[in-house]
């Protein structure tokens, strides 16, 4: 059985849409709950409502049984132009792998304007494995090689 701490951590995502190709976030799940997400902007689907361009969120998780969980967070939207245009949020579910080092799950878009006010909606799936501390290569064997 895998324990809640399981989620807590750095990720990197990648993110698949039917009308898109897919995309890196970069995410951390905290211990308190929170999550903070980035990604280099990138421009969203056709069925979006013109070009929007998201960067980082900010949002929470919750643990839903000891392999799942519950996520929802929010990006600041902007034009192609680089004006704000409003948010986009993820909610989305999430299943750990066994191995604790991997999850992946669906998750839910809304494009909204500045108050609120949803404009559309696309599903997509994810799947994201465990950043981990690596030791860097020996500069003696890396200055050998080349």
């Amino acid at each position: 059985m895998i324990e809640r701490q399981v989620f807590v951590g750095s990720w990197q995502l990648t993110f698949f849409e039917a009308a898109g190709s897919p995309t890196l976030r970069l995410a951390t799940f905290g211990t308190d709950d929170a999550v903070v997400t980035a990604e280099h902007p990138v421009v969203t689907p056709p069925i979006a409502p013109g070009v929007v361009f998201t960067g980082s969120g900010h949002g929470v998780w919750q643990a839903t049984g000891p392999d799942t969980a519950i996520v929802t967070f929010v990006s600041l939207g902007s034009t192609g132009q680089g004006t704000l245009f409003g948010t986009v949020t993820a909610r989305s579910n999430i299943r750990v792998g066994w191995d604790g080092q991997t999850f992946s799950g669906h998750v839910v878009w809304t494009i909204a304007d500045r108050d609120g006010n949803p404009l559309a909606t696309y599903p997509g799936t994810f799947q994201a494995k465990r950043i981990v501390a690596e030791a860097p290569e020996s500069t003696t064997a890396a200055a050998r090689t080349t």
